[in-house]
């Protein structure tokens, strides 16, 4: 499939009933433009921070209690619920019990408490950052604070951080405008999930890195109301910019005072030092769909791959050519059609001013 599905409706003009997956409703930091000319945006997505604190100790257990409290008490600014987790046999939550924070029928947070397994963290906290202005997660947090009898801020002092999600959005770009790849990856795969619209998934959801490239309709700020069916909402693409999100998803496997593993020494990344974080998209590389034209020209395939990743080029290179590697000639070839989509480095310097709406949090 050449054309995504979103640029097939949009020139058709035809109202789609879409996945809120692909919805955006969040304002993103302006990161100026591509060198291609795409208007950039960015911002931290989602955070996920472990406290330090022993489940053995009697702060955890009076952290339990007022959770659990808060979780099944009525609150007049946020509206909270304490939920059982699922425990699946493939690949079971760590936590028994978590509690969910909404405004306005937005989750904020998301925190897991009472651990199965004695080497976890005691309390994890997903953050939802998008939803909320500075002065908006401040007051969150105090409240949260409040509700712990003063004991988060001090927590969050010390935690340390296992997930990071970096948004990056290109306007008026196309998933299948540029052939898209990472270093040091090994998996890859697409999807086109049913009323969705196209994206690549780059690197195993396991490694410390992986990326997400997909398309994705703004509708932040829009006035309009939306009709909503089965959980899906009714867009007229004419009416709204489409972007193509790049999301880069960073795992430390690190907790503060981790020993050596294979050789290396892991690295924490701590809460109140995000700011620290090694630029993800370093690893990004992309190439022009010209490349996809020359190989075929060449024949180096009996047909071309349905995936806009380096990985299944490459991939059904080796099968047609029936060997194991590719040979240098076509690595030449690949490496003379890489480009440079965005200046990686001044994308970067704005890390601080995303972490900026994270307020109290690292503070």
């Amino acid at each position: 499939m050449k054309i995504s599905m979103a640029l097939y409706f949009l020139k058709s003009g035809i109202i789609m009933l879409l996945n809120k997956k692909n919805v955006e409703r969040c304002g993103s930091q302006d990161a100026g433009y591509s060198n291609e000319g795409h208007k950039m945006k960015i911002r931290a997505d989602k955070i996920t921070v472990m406290l330090d604190v022993n489940v053995e100790s009697k702060l955890y257990k009076f952290l339990y209690k007022r959770l659990r409290y808060t979780g099944n008490k009525s609150w007049k600014h946020y509206e909270t619920r304490l939920i059982k987790n699922k425990h699946k046999d493939k690949r079971p939550d760590r936590y028994r019990w978590a509690i969910l924070i909404f405004k306005n029928g937005r989750m904020l947070i998301h925190i897991d408490f009472d651990p199965i397994n004695k080497h976890a963290a005691a309390v994890r906290l997903d953050i939802r950052p998008q939803h909320l202005e500075p002065e908006e997660m401040d007051k969150l947090i105090k409240w949260l604070d409040d509700r712990m009898k003063g004991e988060l801020l001090a927590l969050l002092r010390t935690a340390w951080i296992t997930q990071v999600d970096v948004a990056l959005d290109l306007y008026g770009c196309w998933l299948d405008d540029y052939i898209w790849g990472v270093k040091r990856i090994r998996r890859d795969d697409s999807y086109l999930s049913t009323d969705g619209l196209p994206g690549v998934r780059l690197g195993s959801v396991r490694s410390d890195l992986h990326m997400l490239v997909y398309e994705k309709v703004d509708i932040t700020g829009s006035t309009r109301k939306f009709r909503e069916v089965d959980g899906k909402l009714e867009i007229n693409l004419n009416d709204h910019p489409m972007f193509l999100r790049i999301e880069a998803r960073v795992k430390p496997d690190a907790k503060p005072g981790s020993k050596r593993k294979k050789g290396k020494q892991k690295e924490p990344v701590m809460l109140k030092e995000l700011h620290k974080m090694a630029n993800p998209f370093e690893r990004l590389e992309v190439y022009k769909t010209g490349l996809d034209t020359y190989l075929e020209i060449d024949k180096f395939f009996r047909e071309r791959p349905k995936s806009f990743t380096l990985n299944a080029w490459k991939r059904h290179m080796r099968l047609s050519q029936n060997t194991r590697r590719i040979s240098r000639k076509i690595e030449g070839i690949i490496e003379k059609h890489k480009i440079e989509l965005f200046d990686k480095e001044q994308v970067w310097k704005l890390w601080t001013k995303c972490l900026k709406r994270l307020g109290l949090l690292v503070r």
